[in-house]
C-alpha cells in the first residue's frame, strides 16, 4: 500500500472543506491515516515476522515451516509452538548425489514428492539423511541426473517446506560407495576408513570448512538441522579431538549467520548391561554431553545418540532387553533424564529387527517409542528403505508399512503436544 496516497486524500479532504465542518473532517482523515499507518506498521512486521519463516530457493518462496529453537528439551517454532520431530532416516543420499527416490536412481522431481508425501501420510515431519562428504565438496552429479548435489538438497528442503517437514544433514562417510566409501569414524586422517578420503578432507580444519559452505548456502531453509557426523567414535585421545572439532564447526556455522538447529553426537551408541550398572561398572552414557560443554552463540544444539536392541545396547542375564521397565531403566543409566534438564535429545537412529527374533522386536519397538512419548524425545526410527534389518516399508509405489512400519504408523498417530 503507498503511503503517499492516504496524505494526498487527506489534503483533497482539507482543501475541499467549509469553514463550519473543516476541523471535524480534518480529524477524521487524521483517524484514518493514522489508523492505515498502523495497519502498514503492522503490516511490516508481519512482513519481517514472515520472512524469517520462508525460504527461496529455485526462484520461489516457499512458506508455511518455521525455524526451530531449542527451548529446554523441547524446540519451539516461531509461534513458541512445541515442534515434535519424528520420523526416520533415509540413506538415499549416500550412493548418488542426488539420491533414489521411487526405487529410480536418475532424479525426477515427482518421484520426490511422491516419496515425500508417502511419508508425509505416515505422519512423518523429519528425515535424516547421512551424506558423502565429497558430494557436497564438488557438487557433484550422477552422470545424466540432469541435477548437482546442491540443488539437489535445495530442491528438497523446498519440497519438503511445503509440506511442513525438516530434514537433518549429516555426515557419514569422506567419498560415496562407488568410490570405495566406508562409514568414517571421523571424517579427517588418521581415523578415515573410506578409500581416497585424504584427498576430499585432509585435515580437520577442511572438515570445519565443509560445514561452513554447508550452512553459507542453506542458512536461507528454516527446515534443515544440521547433524555434525553420523556416530564419531574412538579413544580417548579421539574424543578429546573431537570435542574440539564439534566447538569449531559451530563456530564456523554459526559465523555464517546461520541459526538452524545443530545436532551433536559421540560414539556409536549408548550401551548398558543392568546386571553391572555403572558407575561401578563400564558403560556408554551421555556423560560427555556434561564432559564437552560445548557452547552456542545461538543457544540452539541438540544431542543425540543411538539405540538398537538387536545389538544388545541393554543387556540384562546375558540377553538383549524388550520390555519396557527394562528399557526405561536402561536409559536413565544413559543418562537421557539428565541430559533432558537442559537440552532436546534426538534418538538417530532405532530400529525393529525384521530379520530375526521379530516378536520381541517388535515388543521392544513399541515399549522405546512409548518412552520418547513420555520424555519427549525427538526421534528418527531405522530405515525408510525396503531393505536392510530395520526395513519399514516394502517399497514404492505403495510404501505397504512392514510390521515394524505399522507400530511406527501407530505412533506417529499420537498428537504432538501443544
Amino acid at each position: 500500500m503507498n503511503t503517499k496516497f492516504f496524505i494526498h486524500w487527506s489534503q483533497l479532504l482539507y482543501d475541499s472543506d467549509v469553514k463550519g465542518t473543516s476541523k471535524i473532517r480534518l480529524y477524521i482523515a487524521f483517524l484514518m491515516i493514522m489508523l492505515l499507518g498502523g495497519t502498514l506498521i503492522l503490516s511490516s512486521v508481519k512482513s519481517l515476522f514472515t520472512a524469517s519463516r520462508v525460504i527461496t530457493s529455485t526462484g520461489s518462496i516457499v512458506s508455511g515451516i518455521s525455524p526451530l529453537h531449542a527451548v529446554g528439551k523441547y524446540l519451539k517454532d516461531l509461534n513458541n509452538n512445541t515442534v515434535w520431530l519424528r520420523g526416520v532416516g533415509a540413506w538415499q543420499f549416500n550412493d548418488d548425489p542426488d539420491a533414489i527416490f521411487m526405487g529410480n536412481s536418475i532424479w525426477n522431481v515427482n518421484n520426490v514428492k511422491a516419496e515425500l508425501d508417502a511419508m508425509k501420510s505416515w505422519g512423518i515431519n523429519v528425515v535424516r539423511s547421512a551424506q558423502a562428504v565429497e558430494h557436497w565438496k564438488y557438487d557433484m552429479n550422477q552422470p545424466n541426473a540432469g541435477i548437482n548435489h546442491r540443488q539437489a538438497i535445495k530442491t528438497l528442503l523446498t519440497l519438503m517446506a511445503e509440506r511442513g517437514m525438516y530434514f537433518i544433514y549429516t555426515g557419514y562417510q569422506v567419498t560415496d560407495y562407488w568410490h570405495g566409501g566406508n562409514q568414517d569414524p571421523f571424517p579427517y586422517p588418521p581415523y578415515q576408513t573410506s578409500r581416497g578420503a585424504s584427498s576430499v578432507i585432509a585435515n580437520q580444519q577442511e572438515f570445519v570448512d565443509w560445514w561452513a559452505s554447508i550452512a553459507t548456502e542453506l542458512k536461507d531453509y528454516p527446515n534443515v538441522l544440521f547433524e555434525l557426523w553420523n556416530e564419531p567414535h574412538g579413544d580417548i585421545t579421539a574424543a578429546a579431538i573431537w570435542v574440539d572439532t564439534m566447538q569449531k564447526s559451530i563456530n564456523a556455522i554459526r559465523a555464517t549467520g546461520a541459526q538452524q538447529p545443530i545436532i551433536a553426537a559421540w560414539d556409536m551408541a549408548c550401551w548398558v548391561n543392568l546386571n553391572y550398572p555403572p558407575p561401578q561398572n563400564q558403560a556408554s552414557t551421555m556423560d560427555w554431553v556434561f564432559l564437552a560443554n560445548l557452547n552456542d552463540t545461538a543457544k540452539n544444539l541438540i544431542y543425540t545418540t543411538h539405540y538398537y536392541t538387536t545389538y544388545g545396547h541393554i543387556g540384562l542375564n546375558g540377553g538383549h532387553v524388550y520390555d519396557y521397565d527394562n528399557i526405561k531403566l536402561g536409559f536413565q543409566y544413559f543418562k537421557f533424564p539428565e541430559v533432558l534438564q537442559s537440552y532436546p535429545l534426538l534418538i538417530g537412529e532405532f530400529a525393529a529387527n525384521m530379520d530375526t527374533d521379530t516378536t520381541n522386536e517388535l515388543i521392544a519397538f513399541d515399549n522405546t517409542m512409548k518412552i520418547f512419548e513420555e520424555w519427549h524425545i525427538q526421534y528418527t526410527a531405522w530405515v525408510w528403505r525396503d531393505a536392510l534389518f530395520g526395513r519399514l516399508h516394502g517399497g514404492p509405489p505403495s510404501f505397504a508399512p512392514t510390521l515394524g512400519g505399522s507400530v511406527l504408523k501407530t505412533h506417529l498417530a499420537i498428537p504432538p503436544p501443544t
